[in-house]
């Protein structure tokens, strides 16, 4: 009897700490399905209108294309600014499900790892032009996850890449500081059509997915998927 007893409360702890264990995982998830994207500001950075000023090339100053500045201002770019605004403008970012974590880096940085606590979340922020102090005038790039509510009242989750330009009023913020906000993209919406994601202003380019190529083993596979979301200078790019 005392031995059916003890397997009894035995077996009982054991199935207690195993619901504990499985709700304790269910309360960690994140939402949606973890996956992988890229965020590249670069086109957004160029067409800040403080960009000019704050490199000096004068064919940007004037609202010009790369490709309509002069050689002496194309040759001021590469020598002094190219490699770090274009690794500081292009974020890869992996979002872990069961961890509800994200994992952010650029080609040169070591990733860094944010923890979902809140309604909005910060992932990623850099200063691409200017002052890298960040006392004096510069350029931000910033990438936040927020939960807002749409045009139907519904709550929903969205990647909201931001620039900040700061000049050296730094104690007086309504002089220093300049917030755009560059596009709301729904994050955890497969069910969204591509019509609907038009909707919101986004250019969507798909390329592979139906193409196949056959490997040196002769086995036939078929190209990733590249879907690419542009908007207001920022492209959003998924591999499948």
């Amino acid at each position: 009897m005392w031995l059916t007893l003890l397997v009894a409360v035995a077996l009982g702890y054991y199935i207690y700490q195993v619901e504990k264990r499985v709700r304790s995982i269910e309360e960690t998830r994140g939402p949606g399905y973890s996956h992988w994207f890229s965020v590249n500001a670069f086109d957004a950075v160029l067409k800040h209108k403080k960009f000019g000023e704050l490199t000096g090339i004068k064919g940007a100053s004037e609202g010009k294309e790369y490709t309509d500045w002069s050689k002496t201002d194309q040759d001021r770019w590469h020598k002094k600014f190219a490699e770090k605004i274009v690794d500081k403008s292009r974020v890869t970012i992996n979002y872990l499900q069961s961890e509800n974590t994200y994992f952010v880096r650029t080609y040169k940085s070591n990733p860094s790892v944010v923890q979902r606590d809140s309604n909005t979340n910060l992932l990623y922020s850099a200063i691409v032009v200017g002052d890298e102090d960040g006392f004096k005038d510069h350029i931000e790039f910033l990438i936040y996850e927020r939960l807002i509510k749409n045009d139907e009242g519904k709550y929903g989750w969205v990647l909201t890449p931001c620039l900040q330009y700061r000049d050296d009023h730094i104690h007086d913020i309504n002089k220093s500081h300049t917030f755009t906000i560059l596009c709301n993209f729904p994050l955890f919406r497969n069910d969204l059509s591509d019509e609907e994601i038009k909707k919101l202003g986004f250019e969507i380019d798909r390329q592979g997915g139906d193409d196949i190529y056959e490997d040196s083993f002769g086995e036939k596979h078929s190209m990733r998927t590249i879907i690419e979301f542009k908007k207001n200078g920022v492209e959003i790019r998924y591999v499948y």
